[in-house]
């Protein structure tokens, strides 16, 4: 039976449009979707580089003005893989003109600009790209917290360090201009912990936060800490992002209840490896972990 087709159009050419690249081509061979995915055309600054991406990702077509692409009746969705300063704009443009919209993290450089983005897609499906939700070890964790097997949750953290800014030489990329990034780890990494708390526990109802930059003359913060004292709706809990870290990557949530906790570490390993889950129960029964490959 034939699907109908979904026409994407990427704008942005950089690393993450290259991780969005290989998941439009990847999707269909592990998840049964309704859609055909055709990556029809990518947008960029740069001739020479669009050609290369879209020659080793499999885009029909290359394109320098994004407005074209949004004028475009051929278009069905728009991914967003630019720099921060960039994303209100062109979502904004791709809802009014009725296109899915799926856009990178953080949301926006400035609050003003979420709120607007948010109030264009109210008519239009739309997603942003907080995919850590989807790792197996996470969507387990949730049944598990929505089953009631560790009790009332009263506690939860994370923990996200990341080596992209241990160099303090760095800086001439728009990730390190307030102006083009809007925020440092605060958007790029608590982003995602926000987004897991949110996931696992509900609503945030109070918060205390600071950011810190410690390479010198860098614009942006490359380091995050946020509490929620009172209540993170289920759970009490912090987030502490880093972008100092040695050279890997570590994501850890721990979720501690009445009953039982779940503790998940990702890092940054060799081929096969696979994230884990554990569970521990308090009351006389030691750790248990487990190896989570698929989400079922």
């Amino acid at each position: 039976m034939s699907k109908a087709k979904l026409n994407v159009a990427m704008i942005g050419s950089g690393f993450i449009a290259n991780v969005h690249s290989n998941a439009f081509r990847q999707v269909g061979h592990f998840f049964d979707i309704p859609y055909d995915v055709g990556c029809k055309v990518i947008c960029g600054r740069t001739p020479s580089k669009l050609e290369k991406t879209a020659s080793r990702w499999g885009w029909n077509e290359i394109e320098t003005d994004w407005q074209k692409i949004i004028a475009r009746k051929d278009i069905d969705a728009v991914d967003i893989a630019v720099p921060n300063a960039l994303h209100s704009a062109i979502a904004i443009a791709a809802a009014e003109a009725g296109k899915i919209v799926i856009c990178e993290k953080p949301l926006a450089s400035t609050l003003e600009e979420a709120e607007r983005m948010t109030r264009a897609v109210q008519r239009t499906p739309n997603a942003v790209w907080f995919n850590y939700r989807r790792i197996p070890a996470v969507v387990f964790a949730k049944q598990l917290i929505d089953q009631g097997r560790i009790g009332q949750a009263f506690h939860y953290r994370a923990l996200y360090l990341n080596q992209s800014g241990n160099d303090p030489s760095k800086g001439s990329t728009w990730r390190y201009k307030r102006n083009e990034a809007g925020m440092g780890a605060a958007g790029d990494l608590l982003s995602h912990c926000l987004d897991m708390a949110l996931y696992l526990n509900g609503t945030i109802t109070e918060l205390a936060a600071m950011m810190h930059t410690f390479a010198p003359g860098r614009d942006v913060d490359d380091a995050a800490l946020m509490l929620a004292p009172e209540r993170l709706g289920r759970a009490r809990g912090y987030a502490a992002p880093s972008g100092l870290d040695r050279p890997r990557r570590a994501g850890r949530e721990i979720g501690a209840g009445e009953r039982g906790e779940t503790r998940r570490r990702a890092e940054k390993a060799a081929p096969g490896r696979l994230r884990r889950v554990g569970i521990s129960r308090r009351h006389g029964v030691a750790f248990a972990s487990m190896l989570v490959s698929s989400s079922t």
